[in-house]
């Protein structure tokens, strides 16, 4: 799956917990209502409660929202510097030159930005 598509999933999801923690802020709101406006004072705390529970839902569905974006991101910032090592890389051998230090150390710098890219750093 692209990130695109994934990112188009993640937006949608975001959507439907928006919806969500506007309902449950309603219900909270309900509950709040029923128990001043009536003598029922039991289903207010119901709804209050079961409002509260929900917000407690949404913010844990924000928080993997949040973290969906944060992984996209750093996907394709990684991908962005192996293409930028790769063009230089490139670039380094067409130049090429009498002097092999130039290059040896551009192929060892290279080898350690990849390194830190896939995590071993």
């Amino acid at each position: 799956m692209s990130d695109s598509e994934t990112l188009k999933q993640v937006n949608g999801s975001f959507g439907w917990v928006c919806a969500m923690a506007i309902a449950f802020f309603l219900m909270i709101c309900a509950g709040i209502w029923i128990a001043s406006a009536s003598r029922h004072i039991y289903p207010g705390y119901v709804a209050v409660g079961s409002g509260l529970l929900g917000q407690l839902l949404v913010v844990v569905l924000f928080d993997r929202y949040y973290r969906a974006l944060i992984k996209i991101a750093e996907d394709g910032r990684k991908a962005e510097l192996a293409k930028v090592v790769h063009q230089a890389l490139d670039q380094m051998k067409q130049i090429g030159g009498e002097d092999g230090s130039k290059m040896k150390l551009v192929e060892y710098l290279a080898k350690e930005i990849m390194a830190c890219l896939v995590g071993y750093c």
